[in-house]
Parts: structure tokens; C-alpha cells; sequence
């Protein structure tokens, strides 16, 4: 399935425009001619955006209460840190050795974390970066639309990533 045709069949189950960067001059074989599809879902503006075929953004504009990155580890991370040179901390709810985090203490991640936003982040999982940054949480996803990942998991994906924004702005 192309991007295109994917966003499509997310659109008919939760509405949204889809917004075709090829009328602004790209090509839909360059990466920057691929559409993405904006929405109010939730009472939440989202965006949904192939960076490539492969990596889905999902965009949500909302004001984070702070600046922060939740990594899933990946070969060249582990080396920067057994040499010292990624600031990570440990995720602080249970056992969990998926991903880290950036730009935030292990003081603070554990006041900031409850068990609920953890089961969000594990639920999500298998992700590449889910961030909090100005005016935006953003998660990236590794999927395959040829075979595994389905419409219906993006949209089980984007409800989870809501649960997530919306336990962040109230507790």
C-alpha cells in the first residue's frame, strides 16, 4: 500500500483532510511530496506525516509541560553510552529496557512518570523517538503499511498517543 492510499483509509475512520504537498511544487517521488493528513481528533489538532514510506509521524499540537525525548535504544546509542557521551536516564517505571530518556533527570523522570503515562509509552512500543517539545508532542514510528501495520493499529496508535498528551496536561 503507498502512503497515500494508507492515509485514505485512516481518514475514513476518523475524518480529516488529507494534504497533498505536490501542489506546492514536490514531486510524489521525493520525500517531501507525501502527503499527510490533518484532523481535530479528540479535541486535539493532529497531524499524521510520512517522513518515508517507512517512518510515520504523529504530530499533536498541544503545550507540553516539558522538554523531553523517550528513545528506543539502537545500536549506535548503546555505544555513546558505555563511552559517556549520551546524557540518558533510565526509564523509572518497572524494569523496562526498550528505550531511555533525554533532557530530563532520573529525579524528575520518576516524578513525572506515573504508572499510567508508563503503560501509554510501553502500549506504543515499538516507536523511534516520542518527544515533547515547543508547542508539540511528537511520536515516530518504524512501520511497514506493505504488510503489519494496518490503519486500524494507526489509529490505535494515535488514540494511545492522545491517553498520553491528554495525562500529561492534567496531572
Amino acid at each position: 500500500m503507498e502512503p497515500a492510499a494508507f492515509l485514505q483509509e485512516v481518514k475514513t475512520r476518523i475524518g480529516g483532510d488529507i494534504v497533498d504537498e505536490t501542489m506546492h511544487g514536490a514531486s510524489m517521488h521525493d520525500e517531501r511530496g507525501l502527503p499527510h493528513l490533518s484532523l481535530t481528533y479528540r479535541e486535539v489538532t493532529i497531524k499524521l506525516d510520512f517522513v518515508i514510506k517507512e517512518e510515520l509521524v504523529t504530530t499533536a499540537y498541544v503545550t507540553p509541560p516539558r522538554y523531553l525525548s523517550i528513545r528506543a535504544w539502537n545500536f549506535f546509542d548503546r555505544i555513546l553510552s558505555k563511552l559517556f557521551l549520551l546524557g540518558w536516564s533510565k526509564f523509572p517505571v518497572g524494569d523496562e529496557n526498550r528505550f531511555f530518556l533525554l533532557n530530563i533527570s532520573d529525579k524528575d523522570a520518576a516524578a513525572y512518570f506515573t504508572g499510567e503515562r508508563a503503560e501509554k509509552i510501553a502500549a506504543l512500543f515499538p516507536f523511534v523517538e516520542i518527544e515533547q517539545r515547543e508547542r508539540v508532542y511528537r511520536c515516530l514510528k518504524g512501520v511497514n503499511i506493505d504488510s503489519d501495520y494496518t490503519p486500524e493499529q494507526a489509529v490505535k496508535d494515535l488514540d494511545l498517543f492522545i491517553d498520553f498528551v491528554e495525562l500529561t496536561r492534567t496531572k
